[in-house]
């Protein structure tokens, strides 16, 4: 990314001076969703589409699954643990634990959109929020900047491990 710098307000400039920022996509189980659900769904996503066209990039990313919490507290629990059978139940989450971390990632959705002003920018964010919804049911939200400097990092380096993103 052809980023130069960071601006007060929390997003980027790119070598041109233009606004660089990023909101997470908030993902949906449209397994589990009615059809009348995904046609909402649809329905927004056609209207941010037709209302934004070129000035947006939509961006996956997986990240690792972190369980460390979960495997200390197992770990715990065993070390305390005097019934064998339990034991043995508990070694077998904590392995469900370590098999999960080493082969199961989270994919996570971003949207990358560019600005000319500082208006543009607050208008784009106001537009879209109001179009993908607010509250419970919303499909686009704001991110922390620590947050989109770990997505920027991962996407310069796909190797590296991020947690608590």
């Amino acid at each position: 990314m052809p980023l130069r710098k960071v601006a007060q307000e929390g997003y980027f400039l790119d070598k041109r001076g233009k606004i660089v920022d990023i909101m997470q996509v908030v993902s949906k189980d449209l397994e589990n969703m009615s059809e009348i659900e995904k046609e909402i769904e649809f329905l927004k996503l056609w209207k941010f589409n037709k209302m934004n066209g070129a000035e947006v990039k939509w961006v996956s990313l997986n990240f690792p699954c972190n369980t460390k919490q979960q495997q200390a507290y197992f770990r715990r629990q065993i070390e305390k643990c005097k019934d064998m059978h339990k034991k043995k139940w508990l070694q077998k989450s904590l392995d469900e634990l370590i098999w999960l971390e080493k082969n199961r990632t989270k994919r996570e959705y971003y949207l990358f959109f560019f600005s000319e002003s500082k208006e543009e920018h607050k208008e784009f964010i106001m537009r879209n929020l109001k179009i993908m919804g607010n509250g419970k049911e919303k499909s686009l939200e704001e991110m922390s900047f620590h947050k989109k400097c770990q997505v920027l990092s991962k996407m310069s380096n796909q190797n590296i491990q991020l947690f608590d993103v």
